[in-house]
């Protein structure tokens, strides 16, 4: 069940990071379980990170997904 949860969550993050950035807030409720997704798309090379500012990060799909 927690597996597909994920699955779900990267297919949401991509298809929203190849139309436009997609923002990961740095503080919140969801921030920890955005933070694990997010760092495992990085290592992979399914996003890449954008931009940062005092509200959050922001990211775009990688080079695997242009």
């Amino acid at each position: 069940m927690f597996e597909k949860k994920i699955n779900v969550e990267r297919a949401h993050i991509l298809a929203s990071a190849k139309q436009r950035e997609y923002f990961v807030p740095k503080y919140g409720h969801r921030f920890e379980a955005l933070r694990k997704v997010t760092r495992r798309m990085l290592s992979e090379g399914v996003l890449k990170k954008v931009g940062a500012d005092g509200r959050g990060f922001y990211y775009r799909a990688g080079e695997q997904h242009v």
